[in-house]
């Protein structure tokens, strides 16, 4: 039996009733959806009507028919807390009445002031996100210091202008792909994202989990949708499927910059990444995280933690605080590595060995990366031949797609993709190191296209 298009699939007694319940229903589908579509564009338009210096004109709001306006009250409130039906109620009717207030949160209150529906929010709280408003190539300015340029420009001119790599096309789209009511925002409930070359969907939640977004930035994090697809998603790039091909003719390009208290925060080594793989906070957590567990592991042993640098240098500074019992701690310079060479030539030369005796010590490797294992594979068995208690690896990141040696570590913060990785102490070519996430490197920086 074939479901419908809502994905609902007809009790046999329906069809029996009915046989063309299942056309029925996938039609009522489509007008529902449609409906739906039709309602937010048209509340992002309301919205963008409204908006005046200071708020929303409340004589402009009242002109917009009564399910119109309630989509765009909805707008409003969803970002600050769940949209229930009794805060649309009560500001749809405040807006209606010309006069009072509607407490949302603690901290943010809506109130009709000199005509206007404007937002207060107590000193200290958290900045609210933008109103929706209908797409247009062009300069936006958002809460919170986002920057986001839109530009389309002819695909031939783009080409020549500009190297493509395979990587790069989640930056730019096929303007024909983004039809229908494409609207800028933010996050709303029941939106989902297909990643680019993931060919998956999933909840906007979940992706923002995923990724190890801080629960504070995700309500001003601006996207591109239609309806609850999201086309396109700040530091991630357009949705699979928006990608230019052989038949387009012009392409949407983004340019994005984050700025806070006018100075910007996008600096040069920002420039050079495609994206965050592993954010700041997500770090800190998993580093706390990896800090309890060892420290249960160990104690009462007599644990030396050995930091392999250089990359490592961040991750064990913060990982040694974040354990709570006794340790020491000591240094090597292992390499396999040389200059900008980004291939494992399989051989490790000790470039500084260990100061302390391992003899009866559980020793801890600490690394930034896990990548083919060539290196550890190889001094994991030098430092066992001087007798230490025990030797296990703890990795801030694992690839285990790259895996050449049969080795794994014993602790592991993230398992990361086949792809450029740098920041958190790793570089590329001595740079980047610095950058207080784990982004990804785009091709043309290490190409020398």
């Amino acid at each position: 039996m074939r479901a419908t298009a809502s994905g609902m699939m007809p009790s046999p007694a329906l069809q029996y009733a009915n046989p063309a319940a299942e056309r029925s229903i996938a039609r009522l589908c489509r007008q529902m959806r449609a409906l739906d579509d039709w309602l937010t564009g048209e509340a992002a338009a309301l919205l963008q009507a409204a908006t005046v210096p200071g708020g929303y004109d409340v004589t402009v709001l009242r002109r917009a028919e009564g399910p119109v306006l309630d989509a765009a009250l909805h707008a409003l409130v969803s970002p600050v807390r769940d949209a229930e039906e009794k805060y649309i109620s009560l500001l749809h009717f405040l807006v209606l009445k010309g006069e009072g207030a509607v407490q949302l949160t603690p901290d943010v209150n809506y109130k009709i002031q000199d005509g206007l529906l404007v937002c207060l929010t107590r000193e200290g709280s958290q900045t609210l996100p933008a109103p929706p408003q209908p797409f247009e190539p062009g300069d936006f300015y958002l809460p919170g210091g986002y920057f986001v340029k839109f530009q389309v420009v002819k695909y031939e001119d783009f080409l020549k202008n500009q190297p493509i790599f395979k990587k790069d096309l989640n930056c730019c789209a096929d303007c024909a792909k983004i039809q229908g009511n494409a609207i800028l925002r933010t996050r709303q409930p029941g939106d989902f994202f297909r990643p680019a070359g993931r060919h998956l969907r999933k909840t906007l939640k979940k992706y923002y989990n995923e990724l190890g977004i801080p629960q504070a930035e995700r309500p001003l994090l601006p996207l591109l949708a239609d309806g609850s697809e999201v086309l396109w998603l700040w530091g991630c790039g357009f949705a699979e499927g928006c990608a230019p091909d052989e038949y387009t003719h012009e392409v949407l390009t983004v340019r994005t910059e984050k700025n806070r208290g006018g100075i910007t925060l996008m600096y040069s080594m920002d420039n050079d990444i495609d994206h965050i793989l592993v954010s700041e906070d997500a770090l800190k957590a998993k580093v706390n995280e990896l800090g309890a567990q060892i420290s249960r592991d160990y104690a009462g042993k007599d644990m030396l933690l050995v930091s392999i640098l250089k990359g490592s240098v961040v991750f064990m500074a913060d990982l040694m605080r974040a354990v709570q019992i006794p340790c020491a701690i000591d240094f090597m310079v292992v390499s396999s590595y040389g200059g900008a060479n980004t291939s494992s030539t399989g051989l490790v030369k000790i470039i500084k060995d260990l100061d302390a005796d391992l003899t009866g010590r559980d020793v801890l490797i600490v690394e930034d990366i896990l990548d083919t294992g060539i290196t550890l594979s190889k001094l994991v068995p030098v430092l066992k031949m001087r007798n230490p208690g025990s030797v296990k690896i703890c990795t801030i990141l694992s690839k285990p797609s790259r895996r050449m040696a049969d080795i794994e570590p014993d602790y592991c913060g993230f398992e990361v993709p086949d792809e450029f990785v740098v920041g958190y102490g790793l570089d590329y070519d001595e740079k980047y190191r610095n950058l207080p996430y784990v982004g990804v490197l785009k091709p043309e920086v290490y190409s020398g296209e």
